[in-house]
């Protein structure tokens, strides 16, 4: 991969990293983006894992300006390549490990669409993550 790109994630992944409510064990990203003649529009989905009394709840934050401007940054030089993705996925794990995948169909709730992959899907979310964490001691 372009190492431009790969710097570009890179900043994306730092960016949710340093905006996430300390201290957190899981970062987790779903950010939708559609570009018309107006500009950008996006839909952002952002949570931090955090320990809670020996288990674990999700706090939510946003993505401020400065940081939807990286988002753009790494759109931008991707469609320049021809990967002109409308949504990406990202985990970022307290250890600096990151995943990042990215969807190329139209983005659901920006289309009014909010089921259980566009939404719900994270509703237990930080429950989910205290059984898999119990299940790998």
């Amino acid at each position: 991969m372009d190492m431009a790109i790969l710097t570009a994630q890179a900043e994306v992944v730092r960016a949710f990293a340093q905006l996430a409510p300390a201290p957190w064990e899981q970062i987790v990203v779903n950010l939708e983006l559609e570009e018309d003649e107006v500009g950008y529009h996006t839909d952002c989905l952002a949570f931090a894992v955090v320990p809670d009394g020996g288990g674990y709840v999700d706090r939510e934050f946003a993505l401020d300006r400065p940081g939807r401007q990286i988002v753009f940054a790494l759109r931008t030089a991707m469609g320049a390549r021809g990967e002109l993705w409308h949504s990406f996925d990202l985990v970022i794990e307290a250890d600096g490990h990151y995943d990042l995948e990215f969807s190329y169909d139209p983005p659901k709730r920006l289309n009014g669409i909010l089921d259980q992959q566009s939404y719900h899907r994270f509703d237990h979310y930080a429950e989910e993550f205290a059984a898999r964490r119990a299940g790998s001691r």
